[in-house]
Parts: structure tokens; sequence; C-alpha cells
């Protein structure tokens, strides 16, 4: 699973509207890899902040954001890495149980999202090997 470190200010957001509009692809991110532009709307506060639909912040649901696919996780925040990990968002898969649900990775913070999305699992024992898929960071 791909990795997109995103630093303020250098054109993360412009990637993320590549990813998602124009290679058709499922995001895990931040907040702020949505342009300020469209931050208020109702679908960028489903996606993020779960803030209309209770259930959103209690399961993986995949939402729409205008052109774009995106898990509800919030990546920007460490309680948000810590939620996507709980969810087990790398390891989800498609609902044709083919693919990753998870196409891309976006966080600002690399540090935190290696340590704790990219770990292995606690359930993870001898008999049942459940890895993560290793992250490739660019």
């Amino acid at each position: 699973v791909p990795f997109f470190w995103h630093i303020p200010r250098t054109g993360g957001a412009t990637m993320a509207q590549a990813f998602g509009e124009c290679l058709g692809l499922t995001l895990a991110s931040s907040a702020a890899s949505i342009p300020s532009s469209s931050r208020s709307t109702t679908s960028f506060q489903n996606v993020f902040y779960g803030t209309t639909n209770k259930m959103n912040q209690q399961s993986l649901v995949v939402l729409r954001h205008e052109e774009s696919k995106y898990v509800n996780v919030n990546l920007g925040t460490d309680d948000g890495i810590l939620r996507a990990k709980e969810l087990q968002i790398l390891q989800q898969k498609d609902e044709n149980n083919e693919h990753i649900l998870v196409n891309v990775v976006i966080s600002p913070s690399v540090y935190t999202t290696s340590k704790i999305l990219f770990a292995p699992s606690e359930k993870m024992t001898a008999s049942n090997p459940v890895l993560p898929p290793k992250g490739q960071l660019f």
C-alpha cells in the first residue's frame, strides 16, 4: 500500500485529488489533503468527522467527497491513526474480496502512521501471521 507523506503547502492536496479523481483510487487520508474550499461541505464532515452518522464512526465505510472515494478515517490526528489501526484499514478487502480496500494512505504524520498503522497486529501468532501490507513511502 503506497504511503504518501503529505507535507503541508507542498501540493499534497493536488496529489490527493489526482489519486482520487484521476486514478479512481480509494484513499485513507487526513483532512488536510482536501482543498480548503470544500472543507465545509457535508460530505467532507461525514468522511473525516462522522458528524452526521454515528455508525460511520464505528465501522469502516467508503464515502464519496466530490469526485473521490475515502474511507472514514482522519489520518491527520493520532486518534484518527489509532482508529484506523483498530478498524484494520490495511487488511480490509473490497466488495469483491479481491483487493485491499484502501489504495493509498495519505498523512502528514509520517512517524506515527508508519509506527502504528503499518505495524504488525497484536492478533498475530505463529500459526496466523496476519501482517499488514508493507508501505512504500513517497
